[in-house]
């Protein structure tokens, strides 16, 4: 009688065995798998990353229309040097938003009734923000904040 022999396993260099070899026709889909499985990944990484930039750039303008107001409370008609909607929004494009491009910054300032001490000063701030991802649908998102203070000077 004959003995059968056992059938080998294959081995790697080192000698251990090796279970994840490819069938014959299987050769390829695991490339195919890693570029489905990168493209999904990168673009949920880039999309919590733009999150975060929108997070960011929402905070920015709200803190400049704040920045805003407050240089305009304190030069009303009755100061020194009063505000104008010009020199409000060069205040505002100057002294905010890092990181932000300067010139996509719009400014609008508007006084209730006048530029009088007790009159309302309202400045509301507006950019677009651009995504990195380009197969988005829209490629910017506009975004607005508005602050609203008494004048005192």
């Amino acid at each position: 009688m004959t003995e059968i022999a056992p059938r080998r396993r294959a081995t790697g260099r080192s000698g251990r065995c090796w279970p994840w070899r490819l069938r014959a026709n299987e050769h390829g889909s695991a490339i195919a798998e890693f570029g489905l499985g990168f493209v999904v990944l990168f673009s949920v990484l880039f999309g919590i990353v733009d999150f975060g930039r929108a997070l960011y750039a929402y905070d920015a303008i709200s803190d400049a229309a704040r920045i805003g107001t407050r240089f305009a409370i304190v030069r009303g008609s009755s100061s020194g040097s009063p505000a104008t909607s010009s020199t409000i929004s060069s205040y505002v494009q100057n002294n905010c938003c890092a990181g932000l491009t300067p010139s996509s910054i719009t400014v609008t300032t508007t006084w209730n009734p006048n530029n009088n001490p007790g009159s309302t000063v309202t400045v509301q701030v507006s950019y677009s923000l651009t995504f990195m991802l380009p197969f988005l649908p829209t490629s910017s998102v506009p975004m607005s904040a508005t602050s609203e203070m008494v004048i005192s000077q």
